[in-house]
């Protein structure tokens, strides 16, 4: 019997032991599940807080249109909060005129059902009034305990049927402007200030992304204009610089028409020798003819008058003279004729519009054609003289290297009062082409040598000058990668000069 009851009370005790062990075990059991579900909910949270920044982050990725985006972003916050429902106002902030209220937006996660109102019906448009929304459009969150004095006659439906106790405003701001407006409605009396920092973080990064896409917008729209007003530009150019080469030859018309017209002088006149010389050349092949077919047919006597009349003609008409100086008045002819042609090619070529493409060309022959086009402005005033290297070529425009040289070599010619020399020279490195104007003129004051590359300045009376050959000389130089300057000294001449890369045909890049 006492080996029964203390079999018993070991039982017990043990009993009572292992009951204690499993309610320890339970209990810690309890408190790990209960952390558990703590850690699944931060999870949770912290998953939809990278989703919301995910989803803000996608604006700058998928260039989603920031209208479009809002929805997305409310509803992110309307989870992640457990918010019954929400609204936005979008403003675009190179407009606000164009203001835009969205449907309220219901949070299919949440619990509250709304009679009339609920996710898939139709939805609500506006809940706010605007002019408590001007009130609320401030920089900073808003908080609104009890809001219904703020809402029309539906938001104030809403309210009564889901028993929203706050109002929670979230702004995004763009360049210091309001962009848009988010509100929150809540059932709870204290927000988890955690929560709202992540709310107030995410949208401000989404106001920097705002910004930053509307800047690199007004950055592209700033470049195309920029881009466009070049393209003009470069067109204004092209057509100041064609003008200018019709101004130039306006200017030289007169001087051209003149050494067109001594060459077909000698031309008329030589042709008019030529055709009193005629007559008497029909004459002689007449009797020519005459004393061939008499000594065919054996008529001495007719042959002897023939021979006769042929010496008679010979001596009468000086034959002899005649045909030396048919010769002369051919060749005169031809040199006159090769003239004009020379004259209209140069011309012609200078005057057509230029080519896109470029070619590389001998700046000697651009300086011999520009002296040719000038010659009359030239020959009455001054003497060339030349000093010229071995084949200097360069790459471009040879027509507009031509208009640069024609506009100096006027000038220079200009500039000599009476009698003067205008010399030319040419200087070729394995880099550079130097070329250098120069003449015995008057020079130019100091004070306009500063001033004589732009645009409209010209120290020719009124009327004799537009001063826009030394700027678009300037600009022509320019644009060949070159540099073109002044030296003058007043009384004793000017001197211009132009440096210009050499061209190799290793540094052309073939397309």
């Amino acid at each position: 019997m006492t080996d029964y009851k203390a079999a018993f009370e070991r039982e017990r005790k043990a009993r009572k032991i292992s009951e204690q062990q499993l309610e320890t075990i339970a209990r810690e059991l309890y408190l790990k599940n209960a952390e558990f579900k703590a850690q699944c909910v931060d999870l949770e949270s912290e998953a939809a807080q990278k989703s919301l920044l995910l989803t803000i982050s996608s604006y700058s990725q998928d260039q989603l249109k920031l209208k479009n985006l809002l929805p997305i972003i409310l509803m992110e916050m309307l989870k992640l909060g457990h918010y019954p429902f929400g609204i936005f106002d979008y403003m675009p902030i190179h407009d606000h005129s164009q203001r835009h209220r969205s449907q309220v937006h219901f949070n299919p996660n949440h619990s509250c059902t709304i009679d009339g109102y609920k996710t898939d019906s139709q939805p609500l448009e506006a809940v706010i009034n605007n002019a408590t929304v001007d009130a609320l459009y401030l920089h900073e969150p808003v908080f609104t305990e009890n809001p219904s004095q703020q809402l029309d006659k539906q938001g104030k439906l809403l309210l009564e049927q889901s028993h929203i106790q706050r109002m929670l405003t979230f702004p995004v701001i763009v360049n210091q402007q309001l962009s848009s407006v988010l509100f929150l409605f809540s059932e709870n009396t204290e927000e988890d200030e955690r929560l709202i920092n992540v709310f107030s973080s995410a949208l401000s990064q989404l106001g920097h992304l705002i910004e930053h896409r509307y800047n690199e917008e007004k950055l592209s729209d700033n470049y195309q204009r920029l881009k466009d007003t070049y393209d003009e530009l470069k067109f204004t150019q092209r057509q100041l610089v064609q003008s200018e080469k019709l101004a130039s030859i306006g200017q030289l018309s007169a001087g051209i028409a003149h050494e067109i017209n001594n060459p077909m002088g000698f031309i008329k006149s030589n042709v008019n020798s030529l055709t009193e010389y005629l007559p008497v050349f029909y004459e002689t092949i007449a009797h020519s003819e005459l004393l061939i077919q008499q000594v065919n047919n054996q008529d001495n006597k007719g042959v002897e008058a023939s021979i006769h009349q042929l010496q008679a003609l010979w001596e009468k008409e000086d034959i002899h003279y005649l045909v030396d100086d048919s010769k002369t008045l051919v060749n005169e002819c031809q040199q006159g004729i090769d003239r004009i042609i020379d004259i209209v090619a140069g011309l012609k070529q200078f005057s057509r519009r230029s080519k896109h493409d470029q070619e590389a060309f001998d700046i000697n022959e651009c300086l011999e054609e520009a002296i040719k086009l000038a010659h009359n402005e030239i020959k009455y005033k001054a003497t060339i003289e030349k000093s010229f290297c071995e084949s200097p070529v360069a790459f471009g425009s040879k027509n507009e290297i031509i208009q640069v040289f024609i506009n100096l070599i006027v000038n220079a010619a200009q500039a000599i009062e009476k009698k003067g020399t205008i010399y030319l020279s040419t200087v070729n490195t394995d880099s550079r082409i130097f070329v250098e104007i120069r003449d015995t003129g008057a020079g130019i004051d100091d004070a306009d040598v500063s001033e004589i590359f732009n645009p409209f300045f010209t120290t020719k009376p009124i009327g004799q000058g537009t001063g826009l050959g030394l700027s678009i000389s300037y600009g022509i130089i320019d644009s060949h990668d070159g540099k073109i300057s002044v030296k003058s000294q007043k009384g004793k001449g000017t001197t211009f000069s132009i440096r210009l890369p050499t061209y190799r045909q290793e540094d052309q890049i073939e397309p």
